[in-house]
C-alpha cells in the first residue's frame, strides 16, 4: 500500500488499531489484521463518499453504511465490496428504497417509500431497471 500510517503499530504486526491515509487523499481509521482493513472501520474517500462499518480481508463486508458524496447512502448488508443481503438505499430527495440485494442491485420485489406522505409502493415488474441498482427485465 502506498501512503502514510498513522497510530497503531506497524502493518507487520497481525493486528491493530490505526489510521492510513492514502496516495490519493482517502483515509481508513480502524482495525487493520495483517495489513488489511478488518473488523470495524471507516473509509473516507476524497470526493466525500465515506463507509462505517464492518470489514473482512480489505473489503466491505458485514453490516454498514455507504454515505455518497450527493448525499444519498445505502444501510445494510454488505459482501465484498457490495450490496448484499437486507438494506435500504436513502435517495438524495428523501425518498428511500427497501429490499434484498445481490451484488449491488435490488432482487425481486423492493419497497419505495416517498418523501412527504410516507406512502409505500411495492416495485417490480415493469418498473424493473427505471431505478438505480435494478435488476433489469
Amino acid at each position: 500500500m502506498e501512503g502514510r500510517h498513522y497510530g497503531g503499530q506497524r502493518f507487520s504486526l497481525p493486528s491493530h488499531l490505526g489510521t492510513y491515509t492514502y496516495k490519493g487523499g482517502a483515509k481508513y481509521v480502524g482495525s487493520f489484521v495483517n495489513g488489511k482493513k478488518e473488523g470495524k472501520g471507516t473509509y473516507y474517500a476524497p470526493r466525500g463518499t465515506k463507509y462505517e462499518g464492518d470489514w473482512k480481508a480489505g473489503n466491505m463486508h458485514g453490516e454498514g453504511i455507504l454515505t455518497y458524496g450527493n448525499g444519498a447512502k445505502f444501510e445494510g448488508q454488505f459482501r465484498d465490496n457490495k450490496k448484499n443481503g437486507k438494506g435500504t438505499y436513502y435517495f438524495a430527495n428523501g425518498e428511500r428504497l427497501e429490499g434484498t440485494w445481490k451484488d449491488d442491485l435490488l432482487e425481486g420485489q423492493g419497497k419505495e417509500r416517498g418523501k412527504c406522505r410516507g406512502e409505500v409502493q411495492e416495485v417490480g415488474g415493469e418498473q424493473e431497471g427505471e431505478l438505480p441498482g435494478r435488476k433489469k427485465g
